[in-house]
């Protein structure tokens, strides 16, 4: 999102990774510290970072993280002018923090709903990829779907493959990272891991369960991606639990059928709705190991190359991201404008 605004506006982003400051892809990344812990995340959050951005004076606000929404309503109130991005239903999200103590969990609670609609009743838009996310805001909003780049979609289709599986995104239990471990190691499938570890648990739990047909290289740069991903035959997205999860729209399955190969994944109803057109797409159930197995054997026995370059073809027609640019672009100057 961010390359593609710096095409049309001087963009700054703002991180808590401690790191220089520097400026890539005329985007200049700025860094107010860093955050260890959730905790303090939270406290620089809510103190620190509105504090810093009293200081500033961008036409425009671009707020994506929940913990930031209190910051939305301090530049509000001075007549900034702001853009809250809501990718998931955060209270769904809340909910499922078992690692949060029930008691203060309920306080975490309130406190979000009561913060979260002040600042998408005061920010001047609402923005978010799903409808059905949209709906639980209690709040207009502006569908702004994360597709694609066309330049992310391949040529072709590579004939001779290196692994039969692959994972791209934050590596996590919460996403899948045990089913997708354990679908490599029982069909005996090379697994290709790309990147990073959600939390240390997270990480703890591959270590103890990684096995010879799974290969972990970290992050990689978006613009490496597809050309990784198009050595493997089928990618992978097995949610189980997480009803948050299952209701958003994720941009890997999109990345799978660009790169030009298959895709195995939960049957979420809003993902089948969603990628309708899509016939390399196959739904599983991802509790039932049994039929996952089954259905990759059968995407490897079979692998359909006709319906890859269908589903590539109706991809390019109707997944882009520059076509939900041209929207965000009008609103971020239609905003602009106004003031």
């Amino acid at each position: 999102m961010c390359q593609s605004l710096s095409s049309s506006f001087d963009v700054s982003l703002y991180v808590l990774d401690g790191k220089d400051n520097e400026s890539i892809n005329n985007i200049s990344i700025k860094s107010l510290g860093t955050a260890q812990t959730k905790l303090r995340r939270l406290i620089m959050s809510f103190l620190y970072v509105p504090f810093k951005m009293l200081f500033t004076n961008f036409d425009l606000y671009h707020i994506h993280d929940p913990e930031l929404y209190f910051c939305g309503i301090i530049l509000r109130i001075c007549k900034k002018n702001v853009i809250i991005d809501v990718h998931e239903n955060y209270i769904e999200d809340l909910k499922n923090k078992n690692w949060i103590h029930p008691f203060f969990r309920k306080i975490i609670l309130t406190l979000y709903k009561k913060i979260s609609t002040l600042a998408f009743n005061y920010s001047n838009a609402v923005i978010t990829v799903t409808d059905e996310v949209g709906k639980s805001l209690d709040s207009n909003y502006i569908l702004v779907r994360n597709f694609p780049r066309e330049n992310r979609i391949a040529s072709g289709i590579r004939e001779k493959k290196v692994y039969d599986f692959c994972y791209v995104g934050s590596l996590s239990l919460r996403r899948g990272l045990d089913v997708i471990l354990d679908v490599s190691l029982k069909s005996k499938s090379n697994l290709l891991l790309i990147g990073n570890f959600a939390s240390d648990i997270d990480e703890q739990y591959f270590v103890d369960n990684k096995h010879q047909y799974a290969t972990h290289i970290g992050f990689v740069k978006p613009e490496e991606v597809t050309a990784l991903i198009n050595q493997c035959s089928i990618g992978l997205h097995l949610i189980k639990d997480d009803l948050n999860l299952l209701k958003g729209l994720p941009l890997k399955i999109l990345e799978y059928v660009a790169s030009g190969i298959h895709v195995l994944c939960s049957n979420s109803k809003i993902w089948q709705s969603n990628f309708k057109g899509l016939s390399c797409i196959k739904y599983v159930n991802a509790s039932n190991i049994h039929d996952i197995l089954k259905d990759s054997t059968s995407i490897l026995k079979s692998d359909n190359k006709k319906e890859l370059l269908d589903s590539m073809k109706y991809l390019r027609k109707n997944y882009l991201w520059e076509v939900e640019y041209i929207k965000l672009k009008m609103l971020y100057r239609s905003i602009i404008c106004d003031t």
